[in-house]
C-alpha cells in the first residue's frame, strides 16, 4: 500500500509524515491517516507501507505516475469564508496563517479547485473526501455535479462540520 500526504507547508508535511509512520509502526492504524515528510521522500516500513510526502499547491506537486490511480483523496482545505473571520477563535487568527482557514468570499474556492483537480489524480473508481462548513454543502454539491461527480454528505459530530463524499457519476 502506498500513503501520499500533501500540504502547502514543507513542516507539516514532514510532520503528517512522522505520524503516520509512527502510528504504522505502533500498528495503530485507526489513526495511520491523521497526519506524515517533505519534498516527495518515501519511507517504506515492515508492514511494507510506503509513506511519501509532497509540498502540494492544491494537488499540483504529486508525482505524475500518480494520475489516474490513487483511490482516496482526503482533504480538509481552508474553507472559512473571509466574512466570518469574527466568528473564530483568537488562537486560530493569532497562530494559524490566513492561507489556511479562508477559503474566500463563500469559503468554497479551495474546494472548487480540488474537486476540479481530482478529476486528473483518482482512479475511475476513486473517492474524494472533503471537510467543509454544514452551509457550504449545497454550493460544493452543485459544483460537484457539474463536474460529473456524484455527493453524499456526512454530518459530524459537532452538527456543523460536514465530510462530502465524491465520486464519479455512473
Amino acid at each position: 500500500m502506498e500513503i501520499h500526504v500533501g500540504d502547502a507547508q514543507a513542516e507539516a508535511v514532514r510532520c503528517a509524515v512522522e505520524n503516520v509512520e509512527r502510528c504504522i509502526q505502533s500498528g495503530d492504524s485507526a489513526h495511520a491517516g491523521e497526519s506524515t515528510q517533505a519534498g516527495g521522500s518515501e519511507q517504506a516500513n515492515e508492514s511494507g507501507t510506503a509513506v511519501s510526502g509532497h509540498v502540494l499547491d492544491c494537488l499540483h506537486g504529486l508525482p505524475d505516475t500518480l494520475r489516474r490511480s490513487i483511490s482516496v483523496i482526503a482533504a480538509v482545505p481552508p474553507y472559512v469564508p473571509e466574512t466570518a473571520a469574527d466568528f473564530l477563535p483568537h488562537e486560530a487568527l493569532d497562530f494559524e496563517p490566513s492561507s489556511a482557514l479562508f477559503g474566500g468570499s463563500d469559503g468554497l474556492d479551495l474546494v472548487r479547485r480540488l474537486i476540479t483537480e481530482s478529476l486528473d489524480w483518482l482512479a475511475p473508481d476513486g473517492l474524494l473526501l472533503i471537510e467543509l462548513g454544514l452551509g457550504q454543502v449545497a454550493g460544493a454539491t452543485g459544483f460537484a455535479a457539474e463536474q460529473g461527480l456524484e455527493a453524499q454528505s456526512h454530518l459530524g459530530e459537532d452538527d456543523q462540520t460536514v465530510v462530502l463524499e465524491l465520486r464519479r457519476g455512473n
